[in-house]
């Protein structure tokens, strides 16, 4: 399998910043940095990398310098992670139209926003057939709502999880302890963990 790595250019920050990864394992490339997944020419299974950023602009989405295409990338991908803010240039970059130009047996993850994908278009490529499947644990509205169209039951292929990821007791109390030695540093007249 060919592992795609897009990411934005310049700043992670930017309002039309997003990234996609092609592979299996999103948490990998979705930490990657732009250096390093150039740099890893090869995967730890022989899969390739290519590194890709995309914008858009009025005319559409546009590929940034030395960078793979949003619709070459979309044609591409057996697997397409989304690690996107969700900012005006962003939201519902994935739609029915780029639903279409992907493999039919690809797979959509979004674990990042759920107004970066149209919900309608999703359920519908799914029903249709015309995608092999989707995992996400974001919607457009949350906590969800009755007629969110990524509910129904009868969606074949969809994996809807809780974007919880913060709630493991380990994360939890990382940030308490993190408070906890806030608070103590404050109380000895320091300056850990302020922003101005």
């Amino acid at each position: 399998m060919t592992r795609w790595c897009a990411r934005a250019p310049g700043s992670a920050a930017s309002s039309s910043a997003c990234s996609t990864t092609r592979f299996a394992n999103s948490s990998a490339a979705g930490s990657a940095s732009s250096a390093t997944a150039r740099s890893a020419a090869r995967g730890p299974r022989g899969d390739r990398i290519r590194d890709g950023g995309a914008r858009r602009e009025p005319t559409g989405w546009r590929s940034s310098a030395g960078r793979v295409d949003l619709d070459e990338l979309l044609t591409a991908v057996d697997v397409l992670s989304l690690h996107c803010p969700l900012a005006p240039a962003t939201q519902g970059m994935i739609g029915a139209d780029q639903l279409s130009r992907m493999k039919r047996d690809a797979v959509l993850i979004n674990t990042a926003r759920g107004a970066l994908v149209d919900p309608t278009a999703l359920a519908d490529a799914l029903r249709g057939g015309r995608l092999g499947g989707a995992a996400i644990d974001v919607l457009s509205q949350e906590p969800p709502v009755d007629g969110n169209p990524l509910l129904a039951g009868d969606i074949p292929n969809l994996i809807v999880t809780p974007h919880i990821a913060w709630a493991a007791r380990e994360a939890r109390q990382r940030c308490i302890d993190e408070m906890a030695a806030n608070v103590a540093d404050f109380r000895r007249g320091g300056r850990r963990g302020r922003v101005v």
